[in-house]
Parts: structure tokens; C-alpha cells; sequence
């Protein structure tokens, strides 16, 4: 699913549930979500102009590796790791192959 794709999918799916909720029941990181699902970034992350790591699990359904591929062509001189068996909580899945990639990313960049 690609990034335009996806932001499509989640305003069809969160918004009716957020506007059948109450505001009062809606906290700031639900109505977040909201604004997000309701928005696409994809065109203004070209101007994110420092060095970026963008981390994904080949399973991950959550943020697909085609839409991280779209974020790495679109970040000027960023980096993409795809971290094998694992999905969206690639830190979890694979914590190690996760902590290599962070450190040696840290390592060129500090």
C-alpha cells in the first residue's frame, strides 16, 4: 500500500469511529491520529535536511516497506534498513538486527 494509499485507508477507517465517539472521549494522541489519517505528509518530508534512519520490518502492514521506500527517495541522503521476520515492532521482533542498524547509524552520524 503505498503512502497516499494508506492515508486513505485509515481516514476511511478512524474518522467515522472518532466522530461516533464523543470529544470529551477523544484524547489529544486519538484526535492526532485523526489529523494524521485525514493528511498526507508524503510531499513535505523533502524538506526533513538531517540525517535520517528509517527502520521497517519486511512484514510490517502498519507502514509497508513501499511506503518507506517512497520516505527514503523523498529524504534527501537518508537511510533504509528492512529488518527481515519482523513487522511494526521491528524493535521488538528483532532487537538486535535494530539495535546494529540504529548504532551504526548513529555512528556515521554523530
Amino acid at each position: 500500500m503505498l503512502p497516499r494509499q494508506k492515508s486513505n485507508f485509515l481516514r476511511l477507517r478512524i474518522t467515522p469511529i472518532a466522530r461516533r465517539v464523543s470529544a470529551s472521549q477523544l484524547g489529544e494522541n486519538t484526535r492526532a491520529a485523526v489529523n494524521v489519517a485525514e493528511s498526507s505528509l508524503t510531499d513535505r518530508i523533502g524538506a526533513i535536511r538531517v540525517p535520517t534512519l528509517i527502520i521497517v520490518g519486511e512484514e510490517d502492514q502498519g507502514t509497508p516497506v513501499a511506503a518507506s521506500k517512497v520516505m527514503n527517495e523523498k529524504i534527501h541522503g537518508s537511510q533504509l534498513v528492512i529488518l527481515k521476520s519482523a513487522a511494526h515492532l521491528a524493535n521488538m521482533e528483532q532487537p538486535e538486527a535494530f539495535t546494529n542498524a540504529l548504532t551504526g547509524f548513529l555512528g556515521k552520524s554523530g
